[in-house]
């Protein structure tokens, strides 16, 4: 299937030597009786009928749905307002913010192409043909999401929305903040940036467009990023001086 996004891992990042600069822990082994926990979970939670969802799970599921851009980055301008900021800080602040979730997509597509793992609808749909005794294959499932049409690990979403709320975290010294994150059919208020992120790891099993290690990977892969993005270029002490990596 030809990837739409593929160009995002080509692009120069903001703040990372290179787009390759993080990389996850790949995919569960095939064989493993972790991804056979993995695929069922998601085979059950995730199909688009006959679900074991509950109503709760579908809301979340459905809330993750739209793209992560433009939902975190509302988030963000709720929290400047209410934070007080002045134009300088919001500037500084949105920055921060912004670079660690472009530089997450950017290292995430990289991972992306290089693992090249199948969604849950191709793996569950060919089981029989992974060599685990513990999947078995459902040629007429479909997930409750529609299916994008690049590979599962890492997670996009996990790895921006982490990003992001990490980025905040460091900006702020502190993981509490009042905003409300307004997705497809509902929204959902926050009290921690970091709460945001447990919540897009089971949505988007919910969805059935992710395996869980995918999930774990991309949130793991963001805040990594947004580490970076604060100790290498934001924070500088008081001399204003960071510490920047030479990038290629």
């Amino acid at each position: 299937v030809h990837d739409p996004n593929a160009w995002v891992r080509n692009v120069r990042p903001f703040t990372l030597p290179s787009p390759e600069h993080f990389h996850t822990s790949g995919p569960l082994p095939l064989t493993s009786s972790q991804y056979a926990v993995e695929f069922n979970e998601v085979k059950a939670l995730g199909r688009a009928t006959g679900s074991t969802r509950t109503e709760a799970q579908t809301m979340l599921a459905y809330w993750s749905a739209p793209h992560p851009v433009p939902m975190t980055y509302a988030a963000m301008r709720q929290v400047a307002a209410s934070k007080g900021l002045t134009i300088a800080e919001q500037a500084r602040f949105h920055a921060m913010t912004s670079m660690a979730g472009a530089d997450s997509l950017i290292n995430c597509w990289a991972e992306k192409a290089h693992w090249s793992f199948s969604r849950p609808t191709t793996a569950i749909q060919l089981a029989d043909t992974d060599g685990n005794d513990a999947t078995e294959a459902d040629t007429g499932w479909a997930a409750l999401g529609t299916l994008p049409p690049y590979p599962d690990e890492p997670s996009g979403a996990n790895c921006v929305y982490s990003g992001v709320m990490n980025s905040a975290k460091a900006f702020f010294g502190s993981d509490q903040a009042e905003f409300d994150i307004t997705g497809a059919g509902s929204t959902r208020h926050y009290s921690r940036f970091t709460d945001v992120i447990p919540d897009v790891i089971e949505a988007r099993i919910l969805l059935g467009i992710h395996f869980r290690t995918a999930d774990v990977n991309g949130a793991a892969l963001g805040e990594s990023v947004a580490d970076f993005v604060d100790k290498n270029f934001f924070n500088c002490g008081a001399s204003g001086q960071c510490k920047q990596e030479e990038r290629e």
